[in-house]
This record gives C-alpha cells, structure tokens and sequence, in this order.
C-alpha cells in the first residue's frame, strides 16, 4: 500500500513491478511484458496498470495492453465495488480485438468505504487473452494459477484515497450580468419596473473533491425566485458532463422575473433604503437586493446581488397670464367768442364755440395671474406624486387646483395638468414658481415671470363728444 493522494494495493501479482512512485505520477504503477517461448522474430505483450487519471479528486485509472496479435482477442470485466461487497458502482465489459486503452472512472469519494484515516472501493479485474482458435494464450498470464489471463482472475486493487477530502463550494450571484454586491455602488443595473430580469448564479468547487449534482441545493432568499441548473460553465475534467461538479468546475444556475416598482414594492417586499447611488455622493433610493446561496452537505456558500429603478424624473412647465384693468376720467369746458354780441332788432352775427376735452391720467386696477402648471413624468417608471405647490415672489403661497386627489400615481409619460389663479397688489414684475414634490421628498421645479404689458380691460378709453344748441 502506497500513502499518497491515491495509493493502490495489487494483491499476488507473479511478474515484474516497475520501481515504486507516487499516486500523482503519470507513469505506470505496473507494467508487465510476456515474451512468446521460441518467436522469431521476438513477439511480446504488454498489459500496464494503473496510469492515474489526475488525483483521488477526478477517479479514474487507466489500464492498456500492447502487442495484440491479429486475431486475437481480449473478453473479460472490470468491476468498481466497495471493499465488503456490499456495492457495485459499475462494471466495464471488454470485449476486443484490438488493444486495451480503458479508462476506468470511480465514484464520488464521497460514496467510498471511509476507514477513518482514509476512503476506500476495489477494482476487480479478469481479462482473458484469446488467440485465433478462441483459446487462451497459455504464455500470457499467471501460470499456473490463471493462463491466459489478465488480472490474474479476480484480482482486486485496494483503491485508497487519504488526502483530506473536505468538500468546498463557492457562489457568485450577478443580475441581468453584473456582479452588483453593493447596491450603493457603480456599476449596479438600472431595470425599469416591469422589465425582465436574470440573476445567474455561478458555483464553483474551491474543495478536492467531486460533488454530485443531487448534494447541491441553490436557493434564494426571496420567495418566487427559483434557481434552476442552466450549464457547465468551465472545467468538466473528463469532458463527459458526468452530472459532478469537479475540482474548480464552473456551473451556472439561473432564475428569471420582473423587476419591481421600488419606489412603491409590493407588500412583503422590503427594499434596501438610501442605495442606488451609483458610488457618487448623491441622495439615495430603493434597491432590490437579494441573497443567492449554495448549499452542500456540511457547508454552504452565499453572495448578493442587487438592481435599481433608474432614477425619477419629473419635469415641471407652467404659464404665467397677467391681466389688469385701466380707468380714464374725463373734463369737458365750453366757451364761446366773442361772449358779448350786441344786435339790433333784425340783425344777426356769427360767433365761435369751442368745446374742450381732456383725458386724466390712468388709474390702473385689478391686477392678477393666472396659468397652467404642467407636471410630466419624463422617467422610465412611475412616481408617486404628492404635491403641486404654487408661489409667486412678493405674494406667496397661491392655491393650485389639481383634476386628481393628491397624492396620486403618475406613470411614465403621463403629464398632469393643474391651473392657478392669484390676485396682485399691483404690476410690478414678480416670479412665479411651481414645485411637485414625488416620491417622499424628491422635487421639481418650473418658473414663468409675472410681467404686465398692456391692460386687458381699458375703461373710458375714449368717449365722444356732441354739442346740442337749443
């Protein structure tokens, strides 16, 4: 029995051992060459055991002959099993006519005999070497207990695998691609809500050992999102998806939804306040975050990732319509020339009247504003909008009149039309400003001058003038 990663035990094997090495060799572990009694030209056989497939890790051995005649054949098994008989994992039927190149795979360590210090299974192995006739080459084998055959018949290997066989798994979540651990941090995917999201989960074996697909349990933290295996992403050492996960494979998991509205989430959803800020010192928001892990027997693994809505965005326009009104008064005077005429009876004389009239200063009144504020969702996502507030500089507060109950949701695009209306002290230029405040506490703004030109109603602008004489 050898100590190393795998150590193999031949029991009564009549030939010639090549010098002892280490389980990671490459080279045989037993190489035996028979030479026909009187050929000539010399005809020999080769039958060489084992040549190791890696380590204990991946399992496998590969025995081959050389030197098989034309004609001849090889028919026999190789059997897997553990050490009591209790099991057989498999067994391989030769049957040839050509040379023997057999690789024979071993279960998971898992499922060998544990000694304690060690895990265990056996190999048995009867080949028999047939020439043309079908009979067996006497000069072949191991006389006299077994002519003919390759072994010598049930011949076992003590198989033992005594390197430390903790299992380790490792797994990393990214959604719609991006690894995203940090929901704070640059980089993390923008999903509107709505729109289709992938979370992979990759899990990579960090351990010795091979794991079986039925001891690994993928899960994730929140209840609908439901980890299914997708594909071998690297790795599968013997290249024939085999259903393990074999030292430092690669395999992908996936699970797909809808990503969620976080500025309003869904009952029994709770986001992950003040992210989303991208690594800049900016306010934050609401970002989904949830917990990929993996689970083997005796450890497990696990890693986040996370997404965001893109950020709300709500544009504020508004009209500022000004109206006054202006008042005239007006004088009228009257005279004559010459005021005096002094006629004889039958005689007349011609005299000049002149009729005066003069407009006062304006006096101007009645001055106010009135407008539209137009509140439109320019983001991917809606926004709850919780006020429409309107102010003009010098004034104040003015009353705004909304045709929905605030608070109310404002979807992407939608646009909001509200009015307003104020009275003015007077026609000085003023500053009206528009705020809606959505989502708790995010805001935007419009703004429109409050400017008089010429008034909207004129009073007494003009009048006419008519003389009576009587």
């Amino acid at each position: 029995m050898f100590a190393a990663i795998l150590a193999l035990t031949f029991l009564s094997i009549a030939s010639i051992f090549s010098p002892v090495t280490h389980a990671q060799d490459t080279t045989p572990r037993d190489t035996r060459t028979w030479t026909e009694p009187g050929s000539n030209p010399v005809r020999t056989f080769t039958f060489s055991t084992p040549d190791i497939f890696d380590s204990c890790s991946t399992r496998g051995d590969r025995i081959w002959t050389i030197g098989l005649q034309p004609g001849w054949s090889l028919d026999g098994t190789v059997r897997v099993r553990l050490p009591n008989n209790s099991v057989t994992f498999s067994t391989i039927d030769v049957n040839q006519n050509v040379d023997l190149n057999l690789l024979v795979p071993y279960p998971p360590v898992s499922q060998w005999q544990n000694n304690g210090s060690n895990r265990e299974i056996h190999v048995d192995i009867s080949i028999a070497v047939l020439d043309e006739n079908g009979f067996a080459v006497d000069w072949i084998g191991d006389e006299p207990t077994a002519p003919g055959v390759l072994g010598p018949r049930q011949q076992d290997w003590d198989v033992f695998c005594i390197a430390p066989q903790t299992p380790d798994i490792a797994i990393k979540k990214y959604t719609n691609g991006a690894d995203a651990d940090n929901p704070a941090a640059a980089g993390v995917p923008l999903i509107a809500p709505g729109a289709p999201v992938t979370w992979t989960y990759r899990l990579t074996n960090n351990g010795p050992v091979d794991i079986p697909f039925a001891d690994i349990s993928v899960t994730d933290n929140i209840a609908g999102v439901n980890p299914v295996f997708s594909s071998v992403i690297s790795g599968d050492l013997k290249g024939d998806g085999n259903g393990l996960l074999q030292p430092n494979e690669v395999w992908e998991y996936v699970a797909t939804g809808t990503a969620l509205n976080l500025s309003s989430p869904p009952a029994g959803f709770t986001p992950t306040p003040n992210a989303c800020q991208q690594g800049q010192t900016v306010p934050g928001r609401n970002a989904y975050v949830n917990i990929g892990t993996v689970t083997i027997p005796n450890t497990s693994d696990t890693d986040p990732s996370s997404y965001c809505n893109p950020a709300a965005s709500v544009s504020v326009a508004k009209t500022a319509v000004t109206s006054f009104t202006r008042t005239y008064t007006w004088e009228i005077a009257k005279s004559v020339s010459p005021a005096v005429v002094n006629l004889f009876e039958g005689q007349n004389a011609n005299v000049g009247y002149t009729v005066q009239v003069t407009r006062s200063a304006p006096v101007d009144s009645g001055w106010q504003v009135s407008g539209v504020i137009s509140v439109t969702n320019t983001g991917a996502s809606a926004v709850q909008l919780n006020s429409v507030a309107d102010s003009i500089s010098g004034v104040g507060a003015v009353t705004v009149q909304c045709p929905a109950a605030l608070p109310t949701s404002l979807g992407a695009g939608v646009t909001l039309v509200c009015t307003y209306s104020s009275a003015l002290p007077d026609g000085t230029a003023r500053t009206n400003t528009a705020t809606a405040t959505f989502n708790t506490s995010s805001t935007a703004t419009g703004t429109a001058a409050v400017a008089f030109g010429q008034p909207t109603t004129t009073v007494n602008g003009s009048v006419n003038v008519r003389d009576v004489y009587n």
